[in-house]
């Protein structure tokens, strides 16, 4: 995702869109509501971001267990039949 760049209406410099304040000059470009809201944004976000680690990494434990149960189910298989065939020779 590109990052999108406001102008700083106090000194001009140029502010990533929704800063809080002016790296530049130091004016504070949002009211306290307007700070308040975009803290609550972010505090949302970061908790929907962890839910989806956290899925993702379940979902890669659940796939590895597949796997694993798969491959020795058909390692048994092998065996079983190399058995077979040294039976019959």
């Amino acid at each position: 995702m590109p990052i999108s760049y406001d102008e700083c209406p106090y000194c001009g410099r140029q502010v990533i869109k929704g800063a809080m304040k002016c790296l530049g000059c130091g004016k504070v470009l949002k009211t306290a509501e307007e700070q308040q809201v975009s803290i609550q944004r972010y505090a949302e976000s970061q908790h929907a971001s962890s839910f989806g680690r956290v899925a993702k990494v379940v979902i890669f434990i659940l796939l590895v267990a597949a796997i694993w149960y798969a491959y020795n189910n058909y390692q048994a298989d092998i065996s079983s039949l190399i058995k077979d065939l040294l039976k019959r020779f």
